[in-house]
């Protein structure tokens, strides 16, 4: 009888602490490389300023407007408390006008910046993670990418640059209004003048502080937007994922926030090629790879439809061309016909994606993948969720827009029926590497054991059907 492997706490001292410090080191160097990645890719799409000046000026409201009240009103508590407590532990023993040099400085220096810049974690940090985990797990951000689209020109760069510009606008308006409202406190609890609080607080004061205060906003608006950022489109594992990138992105720029005010200072293919139309993929220019994404159209398993926008609109965004794309003409006439080779109708267009059934979001995200008349179509398990019927119903359909459309179609499926009802020739993946191609006939014939064991469950329909 085989013994059981031994576990980790079974095994001896010296085999087990390579393994505790190996793990975490490793995924952090895997983490620094896809953020390197990232931060290159950010200055890549820089070009794109169509793309991203209107979507940052609308972050911009979202940071700055949305998250005013809230950071004012912090900063006014903060500098009512300052100006209590310096005048509850200066009384007596220091002239007063200092009171008004430590409110402005701690406010100017430290309390304005870093507080904003927490609360900014919490609340932009923790919607930017959510946002964008929830966009990834739903496969927004691959349909994205499948559109010939770089999800960091449209989602990741305008949330940096809007948190870049406007987190220093909160840290001003903060350090004013707290500065103000210590002013405030210190009156009316210490009977300070307004003459004293004035000399206070330009005793101290030197101009280079707040130059120093708008380094700190500036640094800490990029730790509040590039790590949540960062977490969020990196997030997996579903809404599990979408919660542990929510916390994790919150704790770390909280935590780097009161690092950086104390200090103030991959995703590459691990091995192989990929060949299309005789063009190596991953040694593309950012525009030629462009290009070869517009000759293929992706058909993903849930439809990853945009929530916010409506059907036509969906489809709409499939449509390459820019030129095309904002000629209403064209793409009335282009998403109706898309939308009619599925079998919908054009009424659809009006509705949004939560009133479609799951059988139509697949059609609608098929419909966006042919909008850009590609030449190969990929499909991600299109049948998966679907009864038999309607799962019969996307078979007919892959087939007849093979022909229709004269494209060729990649299917990624569990389904052996379908794929033997659909496919000129199937290839078995076992292990990460291909088991067998072939057409369903010599599939039905195979007598490698790996082959029939995978078939074992249809096999005997398939021996009919052949």
């Amino acid at each position: 009888m085989d013994r059981a492997a031994p576990t980790s706490q079974e095994l001896p001292v010296h085999v087990r602490a390579p393994r505790i410090v190996g793990r975490p080191v490793l995924n952090g160097f895997a983490h620094v490389g896809r953020f390197g990645m990232l931060v290159v890719e950010l200055v890549r799409v820089l070009p794109e300023w169509r793309i991203w000046v209107p979507r940052t000026l609308e972050q911009c409201q979202n940071v700055g407007y949305g998250s005013l009240f809230i950071v004012l009103l912090v900063s006014a508590f903060a500098g009512a408390v300052t100006a209590l407590q310096a005048g509850y532990q200066f009384t007596g023993s220091v002239p007063l006008y200092m009171v008004g040099a430590v409110i402005t400085e701690s406010i100017i220096l430290e309390l304005g910046p870093v507080l904003t810049a927490l609360i900014l974690a919490g609340r932009i940090g923790a919607r930017y993670a959510a946002e964008l985990g929830t966009m990834r797990v739903t496969e927004q951000i691959d349909a994205l990418e499948s559109l010939g689209r770089n999800p960091v020109s449209h989602l990741l760069l305008p949330r940096i640059l809007a948190g870049v510009v406007m987190v220093p606008v909160l840290v001003a308006l903060a350090n004013g209004v707290g500065v103000l409202a210590g002013w405030g406190a210190a009156q009316g609890s210490l009977g300070i003048t307004n003459a004293d609080f004035a000399y206070g607080a330009r005793y101290f004061f030197r101009s280079f502080d707040l130059f120093y205060s708008v380094v700190k906003a500036e640094v800490f608006g990029v730790v509040v937007t590039v790590v949540p950022c960062y977490v969020g489109f990196t997030a997996s594992e579903g809404a599990e994922g979408v919660g542990r990138a929510t916390t994790t992105a919150v704790v770390w720029s909280s935590v780097l926030i009161l690092l950086l005010d104390t200090v103030l200072a991959k995703v590459l293919p691990d091995s192989g090629d990929v060949f299309v139309d005789g063009l190596s993929v991953p040694h593309l220019s950012r525009k030629d790879l462009a290009k070869l994404r517009q000759k293929v159209g992706y058909a993903f398993q849930t439809g990853a439809l945009f929530d916010s926008m409506s059907v036509y609109e969906n489809v709409r965004l499939g449509i390459a061309d820019e030129t095309c794309y904002r000629d209403r003409g064209f793409c009335d006439n282009r998403v109706a016909e898309c939308l009619r080779l599925v079998n919908l109708t054009p009424d659809v267009g009006r509705l949004m994606p939560a009133q479609l059934s799951g059988g139509m979001r697949k059609r609608v995200g098929i419909a966006r993948a042919i909008a850009g008349q590609p030449e190969y179509l990929l499909y991600d398990e299109p049948t998966s969720g679907l009864d038999p019927v309607n799962a019969d119903s996307m078979d007919a359909l892959i087939e007849r827009l093979q022909h229709e459309l004269h494209v060729t179609s990649i299917v990624v499926s569990h389904d052996v029926r379908g794929s033997f009802k659909v496919a000129d020739r199937i290839a078995l993946l076992h292990n990460g590497k291909i088991r067998k191609v072939g057409t369903a006939e010599e599939f039905v014939a195979a007598k490698d054991e790996v082959v029939r064991e995978f078939l074992e469950r249809d096999f005997q329909v398939l021996e009919v059907e052949a």
